[in-house]
């Protein structure tokens, strides 16, 4: 087996396409819900690429560059070529795949040959495949860990062989929350296997802007996100604007971060519960009616450590409050039993606090003083 002292092994730096964005050598992921313009912004790379041309974020170009686009949804004629043409691309340096139906698709990995090839024979530095499940084998099975390695083991060798950026564009899973690195369809090895990996999303604050995140990067720290917008053209034809640097992290785009339902619910039952407990069923109304389902408000109330605590009130219907941290029922909505256990429990409290703080007085407790 080729193993070498590593002493033996000569060090190099990444080679950057767009610097700490996308890397040549290696596999790369956009994701994105559609019409967000995952498309638009490939394809600007590729346009910028074709004349050497400065990257959206003011770094520089390197060199004019041919790149492969395969595209598994849209028409080369009617959407990417005018797309191209907008975006002021040299025409001749982008190689779009035009679909036959004598021929086979390109499908991984069982013809990636066919892929090499063409990267070879054209001298590429990028390729483009949108959306990456169109051109995977049927037998390939996306959520297994396996297969996904299988699948994309040849791409990577390509990459490196061929010194060429490699980019795939993917939809996210559902979900519709939680961490970005995780809301990418099926395994985590698609993930793991790409050295940087970007998300697009919705801006939370305008609803005509759209942010490209960075969600995670073997080499370097997070880049900062950057907000973009498609806006009207000429001929019908949108038009793609970078709008600089934008506050918003990958998570805040998929409902991890402040802007998210579980984020807005949070803020919500803090300041509904503000003065004191509510009982559940007007929680639940009032978050009705600010758009929450009961599973967000749950899902928040969690995440806030919150308590409930179901009290009869000298009545036989049980009621259910909710409680933030610190609050407590006060002893008018308890029965006499509840109360007495409350009260006992607060002095149970109160000796705990005292002895952590070396100050237990058995007979000061008796009377309160604690």
């Amino acid at each position: 087996m080729p193993f070498v002292p590593a002493s033996q092994i000569e060090p190099e730096n990444v080679s950057w396409m767009w610097p700490s964005h996308f890397a040549f050598d290696y596999l790369n992921i956009l994701d994105g819900d559609p019409g967000l313009g995952k498309t638009f912004i490939l394809l600007d790379l590729c346009a910028r690429l074709s004349k050497g041309r400065e990257w959206p974020d003011g770094t520089g170009g390197v060199g004019a560059c041919a790149s492969v686009y395969l595209s598994g949804e849209d028409h080369p004629n009617t959407v990417l070529r005018p797309r191209l043409t907008a975006l002021g691309a040299d025409l001749d340096r982008v190689h779009l795949w035009q679909r036959r139906p004598d021929e086979p698709w390109p499908y991984l990995p069982s013809r990636h040959a066919l892929l090499r090839d063409t990267v070879a024979q054209r001298q590429a530095r990028l390729l483009v495949i949108d959306p990456l499940f169109a051109f995977l084998d049927r037998d390939v099975l996306p959520a297994g860990d396996q297969d996904v390695r299988r699948a994309l083991a040849p791409l990577a060798l390509l990459a490196e062989d061929l010194h060429c950026c490699v980019i795939m564009a993917r939809h996210p899973n559902k979900r519709g929350s939680g961490r970005a690195l995780y809301r990418g369809s099926y395994s985590i090895a698609f993930n793991a296997l790409c050295r940087s990996t970007w998300i697009v999303g919705r801006d939370p604050e305008v609803k005509e802007r759209a942010v490209m995140a960075h969600v995670k990067s073997n080499f370097d720290p997070p880049q900062p996100s950057l907000a973009y917008m498609l806006k009207s053209g000429g001929n019908s034809m949108p038009e793609l604007a970078w709008l600089g640097h934008s506050r918003f992290t990958d998570n805040d785009l998929v409902g991890g971060g402040p802007e998210g339902p579980r984020q807005r619910a949070r803020a919500f039952l803090l300041h509904f519960l503000k003065d004191g407990p509510r009982q559940l069923w007007e929680i639940r109304d009032a978050g009705r009616a600010q758009g929450f389902t009961q599973k967000t408000l749950e899902r928040a109330r969690k995440t806030l450590d919150m308590r409930t605590e179901k009290v009869h009130a000298n009545t036989l219907k049980q009621k259910t409050y909710w409680l933030l941290p610190g609050q407590k029922l006060a002893e008018n909505l308890m029965s006499e039993d509840e109360a007495k256990v409350a009260r006992w429990m607060d002095q149970v409290e109160a000796r705990a606090r005292a002895i952590q703080r070396g100050e237990y007085d058995p007979a000061a407790l008796e009377n309160g003083a604690a």
